[in-house]
C-alpha cells in the first residue's frame, strides 16, 4: 500500500470517528434531558 493512501485512509477513519463521538454526545445530551422526568 502506498504512503499517502494509508494517510488518506487513517485520517478519513480518524474524521468518521469524531463525527461519531460527537454524535454519541449528542444522542447522550438529549437522553439526560429526556430520562429525569421519568425517573421521579
Amino acid at each position: 500500500m502506498h504512503i499517502g493512501q494509508a494517510f488518506d485512509l487513517v485520517s478519513r477513519y480518524d474524521s468518521l470517528r469524531k463525527r461519531r463521538l460527537s454524535l454519541e454526545m449528542m444522542v447522550w445530551c438529549i437522553v439526560g434531558m429526556a430520562l429525569p422526568p421519568f425517573i421521579r
